[in-house]
């Protein structure tokens, strides 16, 4: 086609496109020229700490309103490199930029724990645990679970203040510091699986006090790119914005992994009600139900 036909060609094409949407609907029109907008998110971060061969470090994602989006650790490909191993554990406090302030999240620690721990059949592997808790320092300190805190660390929280599907692992599953370890009773490791990254919660004093990401070495080296709904309680007894869902994954230009509670949603408190003898009734059958789900576990295996 010589020049002067192709410039025909296109004048009558943009003719014909105008004269389309001069007969266009106006609805129609009008849904051509809306722009969308852009949440213009902006990310703040902790203090840098070393970790193995690299760098470790806590962030928090605000939007353009400074509604918090995310929250979590970003850490170098470098940091799996050379990690300690002369103890069974290693705990890393993560201070959380001050723009965390509006979450439910007060602080953050990341253990690396070298051999894995019981239930061996379960967690008995290299594995990191990222401790996202509701509690500040000093109310931590207090969970030790001895003397007259022990009633209060096996104090279950009423139902809908639990996740669904969550129940006590056992009464051994107890961590000064943290509170009483609740599992996913239908996560896979329960069906023989191996462990790959999971959630879970701790509870203390009849609340859940602490939401956990539990992730094998093993499986942050196939640098991964996944993301969960989190489960979640029906209500909350403090008003702050909370996790909905969690990410693990690894960016191969930045070389950066990133551990995250994300799609944070704002939670009205609504108050505990005390527990009846009910439900002391129906706890004890919880433990019960996931020392099953156990034993079945162990049965299998061997």
């Amino acid at each position: 086609m010589d020049k002067n036909k192709l410039k025909q060609q296109i004048k009558a094409d943009s003719m014909a496109t105008l004269k389309n949407l001069s007969m266009a609907p106006l609805g129609a029109v009008l849904i051509a020229s809306v722009t969308v907008d852009v949440v213009q998110a902006t990310t703040f971060y902790g203090n840098i700490q070393p970790l193995g061969d690299g760098l470790i470090r806590s962030f928090v994602t605000l939007d353009d309103s400074e509604q918090p989006l995310e929250i979590g650790a970003k850490f170098r490909q470098q940091a799996l490199s050379n990690l300690p191993s002369e103890r069974p554990a290693y705990i890393y406090e993560l201070s959380l930029p001050q723009e965390a302030s509006t979450t439910a999240i007060k602080g953050l620690a990341m253990a690396w724990v070298t051999q894995g721990h019981m239930p061996e059949e379960i967690f008995g592997i290299p594995h990191f645990h990222f401790e996202f808790t509701l509690l500040s320092q000093q109310e931590r300190q207090q969970i030790t679970g001895t003397g007259d805190d022990e009633d209060r660390a096996y104090k279950l929280p009423p139902p809908e203040f639990t996740p669904q599907d969550y129940r006590p692992l056992d009464r051994t599953s107890f961590q000064p510091g943290l509170g009483l370890l609740m599992v996913d009773t239908t996560a896979p490791f329960f069906q023989g699986e191996a462990l790959t990254a999971a959630p879970f919660y701790h509870s203390y004093n009849g609340q859940i006090v602490n939401d956990e990401l539990m992730i094998a070495k093993s499986f942050l080296e196939t640098k991964p790119n996944i993301s969960g709904v989190l489960k979640l309680p029906a209500a909350y007894p403090k008003s702050a914005y909370y996790p909905t869902e969690y990410r693990v994954s690894y960016d191969a230009t930045t070389q950066e992994y990133t551990v995250s509670l994300s799609e944070l949603t704002y939670r009205s408190a609504k108050p505990i009600p005390e527990l009846s003898p009910i439900w002391g009734l129906l706890a004890i059958g919880a433990w019960g139900a996931v020392s099953q789900v156990k034993n079945k576990l162990q049965k299998k295996i061997s």
